[in-house]
């Protein structure tokens, strides 16, 4: 059942956004939101640098790569990569 916000097929600027984007930065519990959701599926990093942020160590999988530094530093650490 769709929310009073929510339209059938309507993605909101979702699919225009990631064409602006190549990292995609998210908390632990909503990628493990993202998981349950999409049944272990995590398609954002398919097609994009996907950093997951955790107070654990953790080794990367799936294609993401899990982060328990401090922000500032990875934030840092991307704008002097090449990229978006």
């Amino acid at each position: 059942m769709l929310s009073v916000l929510e339209s059938m097929g309507e993605d909101y600027g979702y699919k225009a956004f990631n064409e602006t984007v190549d990292t995609y930065i998210v908390g632990r519990k909503t990628y493990d939101i993202d998981l349950s959701l999409t049944g272990g599926d995590f398609p954002q990093a398919k097609v994009l640098g996907c950093y997951i942020l955790t107070r654990n160590e953790r080794k990367s999988e799936n294609e993401v790569t899990f982060y328990n530094g401090e922000i500032t530093q990875l934030i840092n650490d991307l704008k002097e990569k090449l990229g978006k």
